[in-house]
């Protein structure tokens, strides 16, 4: 089995306008750390970011190699509740985890995913390694992306974790969340 670690493959799917921009912040505030340009504020980023238009259509997903699909909505990249139980409260609270993230970590990325069951032949964490290198979770040279997937049926979970918050968020550490 291949591990993600080191190169999570972003925009394996047609990127989402709000995922684009969401891009542009990051090497904005890439380039403003690095000294090569100011801005007044990086919550005025934010602010630009917000007035981003969002359409709350789903895009299909199939992930490659494997019979399994994914519903990705653009209001919301960070939930994918394909079997119906996550809460909007709780979707809410993904999002504003994101944003957080996103101003506040470097552009690290939370993405909660749930599937009735997982597609025949897939383990949950062969399942969960493709759909964190085909989505691009994170930012693709910090490998700063996490990925936690609930089957339902199956009564599995996997939290996948990339190389760069490793350091943080170790195996032994995510193993015990699920």
């Amino acid at each position: 089995m291949d591990d993600f670690r080191g190169y999570w493959k972003g925009g394996g799917y047609r990127r989402t306008a709000l995922r684009e921009k969401q891009h542009a912040l990051q090497k904005k505030r890439d380039d403003i750390l690095a000294g090569k340009m100011t801005e007044a504020s990086t919550q005025t980023t934010i602010n630009n970011f917000s007035k981003q238009e969002i359409t709350g259509e789903n895009e299909l997903v199939t992930i490659t190699g494997t019979n399994g699909q994914l519903n990705i909505n653009d209001a919301n990249i960070y939930v994918s509740d394909n079997a119906g139980i996550v809460s909007n409260q709780l979707k809410q609270k993904m999002f504003q985890l994101n944003q957080q993230l996103l101003e506040n970590a470097n552009g690290a990325q939370f993405m909660l995913i749930t599937v009735p069951a997982l597609p025949s032949g897939e383990s949950v964490e062969s399942y969960s390694n493709k759909i964190a290198n085909q989505l691009g979770v994170g930012d693709r040279e910090k490998n700063n992306g996490v990925v936690f997937l609930m089957a339902i049926e199956d009564r599995e979970s996997r939290l996948e974790v990339g190389y760069g918050l490793e350091s943080i968020l170790t195996d032994s550490y995510a193993g015990y969340y699920y």
